[in-house]
């Protein structure tokens, strides 16, 4: 008698906000306090680089063609796959390895960085909250194997649940969850559960940081902005003089840090004769390791205020990562028989993000102007402007290991 194996859903479903919208704070930055940063081993230095060089190619995928900017956490979606990776076996587990960049390393090796990372990242800097957040959520009569559940809570600090997945009260607190663990930016992830969802995992990163220096609201500025599509939009532009940067014929790039220095926000400016599109195509790890370092002394920066909010639906980020190589996972001959011997594949991969670009900081631009000047005696640094009028890309990293955390564009 022939059996029908049953249809098991996996929904993956990843979640994201990000705040550097800041409020005004009372007292000034510790001058003592100096970021010492993380130290990875050899192993994880690897780790890293393969999930940067994947986070580029996401990006150039997510990016494609579009009209509307973008913005998203590559780390959140690599972080949600090594979780998913734990339980995969066979051409399932290779397609998610391959396509993270991350064959020939072991999943220990795998998981070992992301527990690390999740750690020292969180405590990197006290004028920074950072949180990041994964979970586990099964219905009930599903049983998740043992050796799973607790990878993902050793390894990912992750909380496991058990629901009703037929009732409204399992949607009602998966949808608490990201409200809590997003500090209210994303207070709904979900309005239902299909019927054949047999799991969830989430991963939720809040993210709300303080200028090292912070823009002073009255040298805001009103202009244009070039929009991608040929039309122009109007801006309020923050304006600061700042120490270093880099220019070259194909591109202009600020960093601006946060708090002790531990993160900071890349703001990279395509040459204006460029195709913004072919632009984000040719990002490279070793292009943005060349732009890292400074060959300007000081520049006249004018960067927008912005407010993005960005959600990959339920296709565009599957599609992504198809399109990347990770095709099994999505399929009815997806092999996650390391979560559970009863049939599984990936029906959603989904992420929400939120990011607000705002004046606020901790210390007054002042210093940083009079820090630029020098004594009378000292020869004026050369001040180039930067104006971030037409589409760029941007980045928010930890300094000290270049990982990235966020990625996103501005096209109009």
């Amino acid at each position: 008698m022939k059996t029908t194996k049953a249809r098991i859903i996996l929904n993956l479903t990843t979640l994201l906000a990000f705040l550097s919208v800041l409020f005004s704070c009372d007292g000034l930055r510790s001058d003592t306090e100096v970021y010492e940063g993380i130290a990875l081993t050899k192993s994880e230095e690897a780790v890293r680089d393969a999930t940067n060089e994947f986070s580029l190619k996401l990006f150039a995928q997510l990016a494609a063609g579009g009209q509307e900017s973008l913005f998203f956490s590559p780390m959140g979606v690599t972080m949600l796959n090594c979780m998913l990776a734990n339980g995969a076996q066979t051409e399932t587990y290779q397609e998610i390895v391959r396509t993270l960049g991350l064959e020939g390393r072991s999943a220990d090796e795998v998981n070992a960085y992301y527990k690390s990372m999740l750690k020292a990242l969180t405590s990197a800097d006290r004028k920074v909250s950072l949180s990041l957040a994964n979970s586990l959520w099964t219905a009930q009569g599903f049983s998740a194997k043992s050796a799973y559940k607790n990878t993902l809570k050793i390894v990912y600090a992750a909380d496991v649940y058990s629901l009703d997945f037929s009732k409204q009260s399992a949607v009602d607190k998966i949808n608490d969850w990201s409200n809590s663990k997003t500090n209210g930016l994303i207070p709904q992830i979900i309005d239902r559960i299909n019927g054949s969802t047999q799991m969830m995992l989430m991963n939720a990163l809040y993210f709300k940081g303080e200028w090292t220096d912070k823009f002073l609201e009255e040298a805001n500025q009103k202009g244009t902005f070039s929009c991608v599509d040929g039309t122009t939009s109007q801006a309020v532009y923050m304006n600061q003089l700042r120490k270093g940067g880099y220019a070259d014929e194909e591109v202009s790039v600020c960093r601006i840090p946060y708090g002790n220095g531990a993160f900071y926000l890349e703001a990279i400016l395509p040459a204006e004769s460029a195709v913004f599109s072919d632009f984000v195509r040719s990002l490279t790890k070793e292009k943005l390791l060349r732009w890292g370092y400074d060959n300007l002394e000081a520049v006249n920066l004018f960067f927008p205020k912005m407010d993005i909010r960005y959600d990959t639906g339920d296709s565009r980020l599957t599609a992504a990562l198809q399109a990347l190589g990770m095709k099994q996972a999505f399929s009815s001959a997806a092999d996650f028989s390391g979560i559970s011997d009863s049939p599984l594949y990936v029906d959603v991969m989904r992420q929400k993000s939120v990011i607000s670009v705002d004046e606020g900081g901790t210390v007054a631009a002042s210093n940083g102007i009079t820090a630029l000047r020098g004594a009378p005696e000292i020869k004026e640094p050369v001040i180039t402007p930067m104006r971030f009028n037409r589409p760029f890309v941007f980045l928010i990293r930890e300094s000290s290991t270049g990982a990235i955390l966020f990625m996103g564009t501005k096209v109009k």
